[in-house]
């Protein structure tokens, strides 16, 4: 097996970043492959005509590519614009058959080609997707930044450091995506006892519902419950839709619930995972949902947001 191959008994993280200097401009990209806190290999190249949205697409590609179908791998970029694009936006993409917007205003995405690649990468294997910020001093985010930078210098280029992302470009394209309706899920539990809560903020309609559980386990079956009750209503809120909630159902559906499905509901030590009832319901009214043309981002919930603080007010009632 290559220094490039997937590792089946150790966590291989890739770092990735790109960019163009002019913008658009001759491109470059790198790509660190780290295994504890140890580099295991190194990938760069150019294009001498590029932006620098593409080159952080083509640095993701070329990181998933080196690796096998079906490996584990956790990849940090500092672009959110590759970040959201494919936790978020890229399930209505591919369900509009690569058209974004909203009618009467659709237009084809944006660097489709690439968005394309990468959703097939990211389908054969198991990718936890994580941002961090740039020009922050993480070394192997630097690294990455030191190769892409080098890779443009070799077509004749030197890069600014600065210039970290396509600001127009990606600001389009989340405004273009951004949610039509937003439900955040708060739950509180004491005791065996316990509620949920989902502000519903629909534009101009807003609404709350609680719902108290007399008997229940844990927070997190709370939480599974409240996305089920989601789910139910998905069909009459306006899309997209995005769900603002804990790390648990985050988690759970980005980035946990295909590799349970594959290891016949066991965790990553061999144990069997809990609430596996509610998470087999919610996976299929997920999938029901996205058939019908349905999709529900997820993203985490901002502790201190106005409708978190009021989502807990009305739990303590």
């Amino acid at each position: 097996m290559s220094e490039r191959a997937a590792m089946q008994d150790e966590a291989l993280t890739l770092f990735t970043d790109g960019g163009a200097s002019p913008n658009p401009g001759p491109g470059g990209w790198g790509v660190v492959g780290v295994v504890g806190d140890e580099v295991a290999f190194e990938l760069s190249g150019g294009e001498p005509d590029s932006t620098n949205n593409r080159m952080e697409l083509t640095a993701a590609i070329e990181g998933l590519a080196s690796q096998p179908a079906g490996s584990r791998l956790r990849l940090v970029t500092d672009s959110q614009y590759l970040r959201q694009g494919i936790t978020s936006w890229i399930a209505s993409w591919r369900r509009n058959d690569w058209m974004r917007g909203r009618p009467p205003r659709l237009e084809p995405v944006k660097n489709a080609d690439l968005w394309r690649r990468l959703d097939a990468l990211n389908r054969e294997r198991d990718v936890r997707w994580e941002w961090v910020k740039g020009h922050a001093g993480h070394r192997f985010n630097e690294r990455a930044d030191e190769l892409a930078s080098a890779a443009i210098a070799a077509l004749g280029e030197s890069r600014p450091a600065t210039a970290r992302a396509d600001a127009a470009e990606s600001a389009s394209a989340a405004a273009d995506d951004a949610p039509d309706c937003i439900v955040t899920v708060a739950v509180r539990f004491s005791r065996g006892r316990g509620a949920w809560a989902l502000h519903i903020d629909a534009g101009s309609e807003s609404e709350t519902v609680v719902s108290q559980e007399r008997a229940t386990s844990s927070a997190n079956r709370l939480e599974l419950a409240a996305a089920l009750e989601l789910t139910q209503r998905a069909e009459r809120l306006p899309a997209p839709l995005e769900v603002r909630c804990g790390d648990y159902l985050r988690r759970g559906v980005l980035e946990w619930l295909p590799s349970w499905q594959r290891s016949g509901w066991r965790t990553a030590g061999g144990d069997p995972v809990k609430n596996r009832d509610l998470w087999e319901r919610l996976e299929a009214r997920l999938r029901q949902l996205e058939s019908s043309g349905r999709s529900i981002s997820f993203a985490r919930a901002d502790g201190g947001s106005p409708q978190v603080r009021e989502l807990k007010a009305a739990l303590r009632g």
